[in-house]
């Protein structure tokens, strides 16, 4: 037949459902046929299909009695498969024996291989004979038995020979059977038979002729389009749903609730065996049609005298039923009260609903369906395992059959699936796009989303044509108080507290209105729910969500006002965390402000243009500084101060201007930028001395002394540094005379009195412990632990060194990780630990590469020196492979390395300077 040409789409079905259940036979009775092929398989009168000739057959150990045998199946091949009578099997191609058995072009590539094989070699070589009924072809082609085998082993047969309008699930069946590696491929010939069935709409007379258990009755629709990702997910919802009564799946419209409901109610048919009913109530605009179409879908149609409700209750009484109700959140008023009822009158019911808030009926159970799984972005990860892009592969693949993930587009993708948040709807009109655009064309127009992701298909719902109008139907439906938070609540980048909400939303809102409002926005699936690390609530849009609320307040006229009271809280913030910044709250502030580091810097980039916003933006710069510090923003810190600086230029008060200086400098002088730190500096002296403000007077000291430092103008650092010590001695001030000792005993080392170091660094450290200031406190220990190495005592180094390691690590402190871990490498190479001492050093050049700080020339020469010494005893060659595998190490691994070194005993007889 197939020399005519490809077989028409239900002759093929047909066809091929019958080889599937030949095949599934065989696979029962644990005999693997090998050889299948157009030439092995007999078309009989009235449309009978044989599989033939088992001449290459064999039992698979274990295969044999795993699965159940089909009641009624046919007669299985005997123990012995008959010989081969060697003859052609009735086309051009040619059975192989020896090592390598079967035929080419529709071996496995473990027959080719001659690897290990069961049943799922059949499998391919099914999806072979399938690929060929359809288009006509073969799937793999070639000149000679060498090239074939190749092409199976490397090439995908050509989608462009099946036909146009395939079925999208038998396209997906063809790919699961052709699956080159066996364990991604179908892995029983039984789920083949199914889908066909399905797809012809004859599974369950199927099951009936086969003698099966019949296939529960059910009218859940067939998608027209594969379903991707969520299995995780899925299995969830299954536990959740043999539990509960009452399953509602929770979500944002175009979050794919509807996908997952159905894929869920299919997996369960088997506990439903009285019925699965799927009741669409998207189109209603009644509430009182509910019951109407609950008892449709059901099978169910009123009595003379008996009301419509007795007689769906009647009829469900005693039945395991599950009843799917998709699109209840409109129709709420008729859902609620008739499942009430339902679930009371009807013990063995169970009910799965879709919505977009919560049905609160007694004993319902929610589960929030969330967006798909996007890349995160981290280095060396694969885009293609995020649930997102392969959604957005596979319905671009449906509009343009060549379209492929590559590693050049690949990133491409990756951003398009996070800049949609993954929301299914989202992603699948962005793929629909594929078709006349490419994919960085794609993500160039997301500014402007809510006229690209649109479909104008007449097979697409109204309100799912556009992203748009998935999200403003829900927004339609808030009270106007709630409508007004939700515009004000665009204005955040970033997840936010209640407090938070309660300073942008204004409008003498307490904080339990906004708390009200907050969990009703949450019910309707506007606002997303999370926890920070201490467990506190913190809420967010969804990118696309926040994109229509942000036009809805330009569009009311009040982007103004919020934008404002936005800037004054985080102001606000930014200068309450000075004080805990420098001690025992570190921690706790660094990771809120880890949180809210986005709003902060749109608060500040909105200060710009407002007429009184200038002198906020620099309030703001300074007050930051500290947090820009510890993570290592210095370019960040650097130019947002400078922009500051000179937007107030002449407006700003002598103290604020004086602070930002010092803090602009600082900066600079991280970068390894001195000469314009100088300069910075003496205007900020100036300042303070004109203000008699004696704190700031030696804070500038302090930053001359520095650049003193870096120009190695030791004795004028010194003299600075002892009188910003005595400054803060007259005043008591703990903190600020440990970090002018810190910086004397940095001095001290500069120009080789480790000793007089180690004294200074005991006493500060003695200092910042009662302080809380743990970041400085890190740093100084890592000196410190340098001062005993270089007094040649490394087993009283090692404490210090791993205090310094430990804190810079858990503070996320990224200098002071630097710093600590060439105090590791240091003491590594005094001990004889030279691998150890360049990987850790290449380590820290890495690190101070990408956060942008340098040494000092001087401690830049002492590390040179160090490296000549240890390139000396290695050799080029081991001691280059150190170091390029310290700068591959992630930061992380580092630390916790050189902290489990530390733990160690110290290596006897160990090497000191």
């Amino acid at each position: 037949r197939l020399e005519r040409g490809a077989m028409p789409l239900h002759d093929t079905l047909s066809v091929c459902a019958q080889i599937a259940e030949a095949l599934e036979v065989a696979h029962e009775r644990g005999i693997v046929h090998r050889d299948l092929k157009p030439g092995n398989v007999m078309l009989a009168p009235r449309g009978l299909v044989k599989v033939l000739d088992f001449g290459l057959a064999k039992r698979a150990p274990g295969l044999l009695g795993l699965r159940e045998k089909r009641p009624g199946a046919g007669a299985a091949p005997g123990p012995s498969p008959p010989p081969s009578s060697g003859a052609p099997s009735g086309d051009d191609s040619i059975t192989m024996g020896g090592a390598v058995v079967g035929t080419p072009g529709y071996m496995s590539p473990e027959q080719v291989l001659a690897g290990e094989q069961d049943e799922r070699t059949d499998v391919f070589a099914f999806g072979c004979v399938l690929y060929e009924c359809l288009s006509g072809r073969r799937a793999f082609p070639g000149h000679d038995s060498f090239q074939i085998m190749a092409a199976v082993l490397n090439d995908t047969p050509d989608p462009a020979a099946l036909p146009e309008r395939l079925p999208p699930r038998l396209k997906d069946l063809l790919d699961r059977c052709l699956a080159k590696a066996a364990p991604q491929r179908l892995r029983d010939i039984r789920v083949a038979r199914h889908e066909i069935e399905e797809i012809l709409g004859t599974r369950r007379a199927a099951a009936l002729r086969a003698g099966e258990l019949a296939g529960t009755a059910n009218n859940l629709p067939q998608p027209l389009t594969s379903f991707v990702g969520r299995e995780q997910e899925l299995e969830r919802c299954r536990a959740e749903l043999g539990r509960a009564r009452l399953l509602t799946l929770l979500g944002m419209g175009g979050t794919g609730k509807t996908r997952l409901a159905l894929r869920l109610a299919g997996s369960v048919l088997d506990d439903h065996p009285d019925g699965v009913w799927f009741a669409d109530l998207g189109r209603l605009q009644d509430p009182a049609r509910v019951l109407e179409t609950v008892a449709t879908a059901c099978g169910v149609r009123e009595e003379p005298g008996a009301p419509l409700e007795h007689t769906l209750t009647d009829q469900l009484r005693e039945r395991r039923v599950l009843l799917v109700m998709d699109n209840c959140e409109h129709v709420l008023d008729g859902c609620r009260p008739l499942l009430a009822r339902l679930l009371a009158g009807c013990r063995e019911l169970r009910v799965l609903a879709t919505s977009r808030e919560s049905l609160g009926v007694p004993g319902e159970i929610v589960h929030p369906v969330p967006p798909l799984g996007i890349p995160s972005g981290r280095a060396g990860e694969d885009p293609g395992a995020s649930e997102a892009v392969r959604l957005f592969v596979a319905r671009a693949v449906q509009v343009r059959a060549d379209f492929a993930l590559v590693p050049a587009t690949a990133g491409v993708v990756a951003e398009i699936c996070r800049r949609l948040d993954g929301i299914p709807l989202a992603l699948e009109l962005a793929a629909a796009r594929v078709r006349v655009l490419g994919v960085e064309q794609i993500l160039a127009r997301l500014g402007d989303r809510f006229r690209l992701l649109t479909t104008s298909g007449s097979d697409t719902e109204v309100r799912h044509r556009t992203l748009r109008a998935v999200i403003q139907w829900s927004a339609d439906h808030l009270a106007e108080e709630e409508l007004r938070a939700f515009r004000a609540l665009s204005v955040f980048v970033g997840p936010w507290s209640l407090e938070s909400a309660v300073a942008v939303c204004g409008e003498g809102l307490d904080e339990f209105e906004v708390l009200d409002i907050l969990q009703r926005l949450s019910d309707q699936s506007l606002v997303m729910l999370g926890r920070d690390a201490a467990g506190d609530a913190r809420y967010r849009y969804l990118e696309s969500v926040r994109h229509l609320a942000r036009e809805l307040l330009a569009a009311a006229g009040e982007d103004d006002a919020c934008r404002d009271r936005h800037l004054d809280w985080f102001l606000g913030v930014a200068e309450r965390s000075q004080e805990p910044l420098a001690g025992a709250q570190q921690k706790p502030w660094l990771v809120r402000l880890d949180l809210e580091h986005e709003d902060v810097l749109a608060a500040h980039a909105w200060s710009a243009g407002r007429e009184s916003g200038a002198l906020k933006g620099l309030r703001l710069a300074v007050a930051m500084a500290r947090y820009w510090s510890t993570r290592g923003h210095y370019d960040l810190a650097r130019r947002t101060l400078d922009d500051s600086l000179a937007r107030t230029k002449g407006t700003a008060p002598g103290p604020v201007r004086a602070m930002a200086l010092v803090r602009s400098a600082g900066f600079a002088l991280y970068q390894g930028d001195y000469e314009p730190a100088r300069p910075l500096l003496e205007q900020s002296l100036e300042l303070y001395r004109a203000a008699n403000d004696e704190p700031g007077v030696a804070r500038a000291l302090s930053g001359l002394a520095t650049v003193a430092t870096y120009q190695r103008d030791y004795d004028t650092a010194r003299a600075c540094y002892e009188e910003t010590l005595e400054s803060h001695r007259r005043r008591g001030e703990r903190h600020a005379m440990a970090i002018a000792l810190h910086n004397l005993g940095f001095v001290s080392m500069r120009v080789g009195d480790a000793a007089a170091a180690r004294g200074r660094y005991q006493e500060a450290v003695r200092l910042f412990e009662g302080t809380g200031d743990d970041r400085h406190l890190g740093h100084t220990e890592g000196e410190l632990g340098l001062a005993c190495t270089r007094l040649g005592d490394p087993a009283g180094a090692r404490p210090h060194v791993a205090a310094a390691v430990r804190l810079s690590r858990d503070l996320g402190a990224q200098r002071e990780a630097a710093y600590a871990i060439e105090s590791a490498a240091e003491l590594a190479s005094a001990e004889g630990e030279d691998v150890l001492a360049l990987r850790w050093q290449g380590a820290a050049a890495a690190l101070r590469e990408r956060i942008g700080t340098t040494l000092l020339p001087a401690e830049r020469e002492e590390q040179d020196l160090r490296a000549v010494g240890l390139r000396g005893r290695l050799g080029v060659t081991r001691a280059g492979a150190a170091d390029r595998e310290g700068r591959l190490l992630p930061l992380e691994e580092v630390l916790d390395a050189a902290l489990a070194w530390l733990a160690a005993p110290p290596p006897r007889g160990a090497a000191t300077p």
